[in-house]
């Protein structure tokens, strides 16, 4: 992607809807990291918040649905999709050195491209317990592209919580494999439930891994509150966590985030 008036390197913020990602970019605000000219009450940045609801299904279902040219057309229009975003992104911000980057969960779904047009991009990425996605309001991902990432097929899965957690394991599993085996040090995996416990720590490596200098005890203490419904999911049946793990297959995503029973 030809350079434009930003820099090569924003920090991005993904994960599966309802992770907690808020509180992230919140974060980086403080350390006067550039979220975006228009952004939602949740910090989602608008301009590319569009460009994922163009693109993210296309993307996902490529392997599908395209020939090899028809593919690479698609790589092409969606460079040039995203440039226009981030321009869209900065609206009148003036050319600068600041830190910049955005909150979008949905480009989580999109990391190898991010990665082909921003090769030094930095990934956030944001884990909350599955269990605690499949008993949220928020299923929007699930909604906007659970069919287009398993191929328009989830039949095995014959409830919403089964397939929310379905496809918070998948999601989730694939873009760690991708950030540890090819992102390397311009990835990092946080917990919500750390961020929650140990702000300070936390915070602390993100900043490290951003490059940022901040007062880190005193912006963890005042952003940071663990919400009410963190954990949700051990108020639940447990008859219907056990049917949810089962059909899901939750073991093997669960183990590698590190959560227990």
């Amino acid at each position: 992607m030809k350079r434009q008036r930003w820099s090569p390197d924003p920090i991005v913020i993904g994960a599966t809807g309802g992770s907690g990602t808020r509180v992230i970019a919140r974060v980086l605000q403080r350390a006067d990291v550039f979220m975006g000219s228009d952004v939602s009450d949740a910090i989602d940045s608008l301009p590319l918040a569009v460009f994922l609801d163009v693109w993210a299904n296309v993307y996902s279902s490529r392997a599908r649905i395209l020939t090899d040219e028809e593919a690479r057309s698609l790589n092409t229009a969606m460079a040039r999709s995203l440039l226009l975003a981030i321009d869209d992104h900065f609206g009148r911000q003036s050319p600068t050195t600041r830190s910049w980057g955005w909150k979008e969960p949905n480009s989580i779904y999109l990391l190898p491209f991010l990665h082909d047009q921003l090769p030094e991009f930095r990934f956030v990425h944001l884990v909350r317990d599955g269990r605690d996605m499949a008993f949220s309001d928020n299923q929007s991902q699930l909604i906007k592209r659970g069919r287009s990432y398993w191929g328009y097929s989830p039949q095995r899965y014959h409830g919403q919580r089964e397939r929310s957690v379905a496809l918070w394991a998948a999601v989730n599993s694939e873009a760690a494999e991708y950030g540890e085996r090819v992102l390397g040090d311009k990835y990092l995996r946080i917990k919500f439930e750390d961020l929650c416990s140990d702000p300070v720590s936390v915070v602390s490596r993100l900043y490290d891994f951003s490059g940022l200098t901040a007062e880190v005890e005193h912006i963890a203490r005042e952003e940071v509150a663990p919400p009410s419904s963190l954990g949700r999911w051990r108020q639940q049946n447990p008859r219907v966590l056990r049917r949810i793990e089962t059909v899901a297959e939750l073991a093997p995503a669960l183990t590698r985030f590190g959560y227990g029973s």
